[in-house]
């Protein structure tokens, strides 16, 4: 993944520099922390 596009402030009127392309599921049970609870 290329960090380069979050180290950088949007553009004016570009709120979320992903884009759907740059998204992807993931499997929660290949983590070795699926959930994380803060109380």
């Amino acid at each position: 993944m290329n960090m380069d596009v979050l180290s950088a402030p949007p553009d004016q009127g570009v709120l979320r520099p992903l884009k759907p392309a740059d998204l992807h599921e993931s499997d929660p049970e290949s983590h070795w922390l699926p959930q994380l609870i803060i109380e």
